[in-house]
């Protein structure tokens, strides 16, 4: 992360255990939160800190923080939540684990990785993903399926070098439940990295646990290109500086395309990013990875694969 400013605060959470955060530097504001580095008990922690206009996105992210089992190596580690007052305004906070490498994307521009350390990112990646998805039973306890509806490069964090976990389940929601889907029709999340069916609408409403989950597959293939467009292993010169970070789509659609821009290059005209031409190369290394890519974000909800 690049810090933007550094300000002394000092937050008093009256709960079960007391968290103080000194020394509290902001580390990245978003349209619906702020994130700050700080410490608690001599350890370094991040805060979430929502206004009053975002509680939704509080509410939702600490429920589903708060479920039993949603502990994972690949998920943020979520501390502790509280709500203060400020005057006449109140704010709602998330307490993390901290990651000092950042954002995913972050990370990539700076790092080109060897083969290994790539696998890691990708299994790390799509590890937690799965875990996600997933139901879980354990002694009693249950986890329901979740699907994420934000997955990009930025909402996901590095634990070390080699090591991924998903954070931010602002727009996150439990697909276990029977029923009618309450508000997963609405076309939420990164523009660039929304599927198809949600750029376009075709969201299958009939199946729409399975639609959301195909969703997320797809915006994990554009990380996963991501991730391997970083790859020293992958490019036969191997030098760093010759293959440029971008995120997905970025070199093809300059600026900040609209909805409408996106729809029609994702959902009409079926672009997807560019594979290296030394990826089109009869090895099977190559012929693997792009077949995995290609299967992550087939045009093709149903035929995708599956965390």
């Amino acid at each position: 992360f690049n810090f933007k400013k550094t300000i002394g605060l000092l937050l008093v959470f009256k709960s079960n255990i007391t968290v103080q955060i000194k020394t509290i530097q902001l580390v990245d504001s978003g349209t619906y939160a702020e994130v700050w580095q700080g410490s608690w008990q001599g350890s370094p922690v991040a805060v979430k800190v929502f206004p009053t206009s975002s509680v939704r996105h509080y509410v939702n992210e600490r429920k589903l923080y708060s479920l039993p089992l949603l502990r994972h190596d690949n998920i943020t580690r979520f501390l502790e939540a509280e709500e203060r007052i400020e005057g006449d305004h109140k704010k709602y906070l998330l307490v993390l684990e901290f990651y000092p490498l950042g954002s995913l994307r972050n990370y990539l521009y700076s790092n080109t990785s060897d083969w290994d350390t790539t696998l890691h990112q990708a299994l790390s990646l799509t590890r937690g993903l799965a875990f996600l998805h997933s139901e879980v039973w354990n002694n009693g306890a249950y986890k329901p399926a979740i699907v994420h509806r934000d997955l990009s490069s930025e909402n996901v964090l590095m634990k070390t070098s080699r090591i991924c976990a998903i954070c931010d389940l602002g727009f996150s929601m439990v697909v276990s439940n029977t029923g009618p889907m309450a508000d997963g029709a609405k076309k939420v999340g990164t523009l660039h990295y929304m599927s198809p069916e949600i750029l376009d609408g075709s969201l299958n409403l009939n199946n729409w646990k399975t639609a959301l989950k195909q969703a997320d597959v797809y915006s994990v293939g554009l990380i996963l290109w991501e991730i391997f467009m970083r790859c020293t292993r992958l490019f036969q010169d191997n030098k760093k500086g010759k293959y440029q970070y971008g995120p997905a789509y970025e070199n093809e659609l300059k600026g900040n395309p609209t909805f409408a821009e996106m729809s029609q290059w994702v959902s009409e005209k079926r672009e997807r990013p560019k594979i290296p031409e030394v990826w089109k190369e009869n090895i099977q290394l190559y012929k693997c990875l792009k077949e995995i890519l290609e299967d992550c974000w087939d045009q093709d909800a149903e035929a995708r694969l599956t965390a």
